[in-house]
Parts: structure tokens; sequence; C-alpha cells
């Protein structure tokens, strides 16, 4: 069951594994730079039985809100 939740960061290795299991080659190669620059923000993340699945992070600036989905 996939659990829904707000967390600090991501860690480098879930970033990898999620991105690299998507396909997403470059986005996992430069997971160093994501992790870095989540690490001070909260976080809504997915995770199946523990492993992360999804995250969602938003930006709020004025009237504009910016959302990056994975899955």
């Amino acid at each position: 069951m996939v659990e829904y939740m707000f967390e600090r960061g991501l860690n480098i290795h879930e970033i990898k594994a999620l991105y690299g299991g998507a396909g997403w080659q470059a986005e996992a190669d430069n997971a160093a730079n994501l992790a870095e620059g989540l690490a001070n923000s909260t976080v809504m993340t997915a995770r199946d039985d523990g492993r992360l699945v999804g995250w969602c992070v938003a930006y709020l600036t004025c009237t504009q809100c910016y959302c990056w989905t994975n899955w």
C-alpha cells in the first residue's frame, strides 16, 4: 500500500533508484545536485512498503505554483 507523507529532503540513493528505475538516466546521474537542492525543502513523498516511488515539491511565488512530480 502506498503511503503519502511530508519529509525533509531526500536521500541521494533513493533519488538514484527512483530515476534509474524509471529509465531517466540523465536525471539519475545528476541526483547529487537534486539532493543538495532539496536538502532544506519539505517534500511530499509516496512510499510503497518504505521504498520511495514518487515525490513532489511545490514552490509558491506570488500567484504561481510550480510542482515537480514523478509518479
